[in-house]
């Protein structure tokens, strides 16, 4: 196995989902302008890995991990949920790029977390298994939001207006950004 510290990332393009129509689709393009194609891939996806059968959230495409990886003719395929991935860059990041929450100074092969938005809320911890770092992965934008004053507790009834369950996804990510910003709805800026 190739030592990943020293592996430089090549060959980055960008492949917007609304240019095709399937995982595979964008896949293929990209494989297409290689020089020579590779026989093992990675992805990470925004949604939950359990099986075969993978569905993007907040995305229209879903997959099968086999299928994928025979229509882009790779010999093996790992299918990663994106903060998954994220977190096990965590160990190979500089000091100065890990920021402590609580405490004094972080302690070795402490518990580690990534989190932050895109199309919804993104988190994966990282623990120590005695041996090497496991990440696991979480669909924290799913939690319920809660309201610790009477203004956020105003806003959180009108962005959950109409709604069974207001999720962190609904406000802290980038279309729940637009929410929050719109108070709602289109017609009612917050002031």
């Amino acid at each position: 196995m190739a030592d990943l510290t020293t592996l430089a990332l090549s060959d980055i393009e960008q492949f917007p989902c609304a240019e095709h129509g399937t995982l595979a689709d964008a896949v293929c393009a990209y494989l297409k302008r290689l020089k020579e194609p590779p026989r093992f891939g990675s992805i990470a996806v925004a949604g939950p890995v359990t099986g075969d059968e993978i569905k993007i959230t907040n995305s229209t495409w879903s997959f099968s991990v086999e299928e994928l990886r025979h229509a882009a003719g790779l010999d093996e395929i790992l299918i990663l949920n994106d903060f998954q991935a994220l977190a096990l860059s965590l160990p190979h990041l500089d000091h100065e790029e890990l920021h402590q929450i609580g405490g004094s100074e972080p302690v070795p092969h402490a518990t580690k977390v990534v989190l932050g938005p895109g199309t919804g809320v993104g988190v994966a911890g990282l623990v120590w298994s005695g041996t090497a770092w496991l990440a696991v992965p979480g669909e924290g934008g799913h939690i319920t939001l809660s309201a610790q004053s009477p203004g956020e507790f105003e806003l959180i009834e009108r962005l959950g207006s109409g709604r069974d369950h207001l999720s962190a996804d609904r406000v802290l990510s980038g279309p729940g950004l637009a929410n929050l910003y719109t108070g709602g709805g289109p017609s009612r800026p917050l002031t």
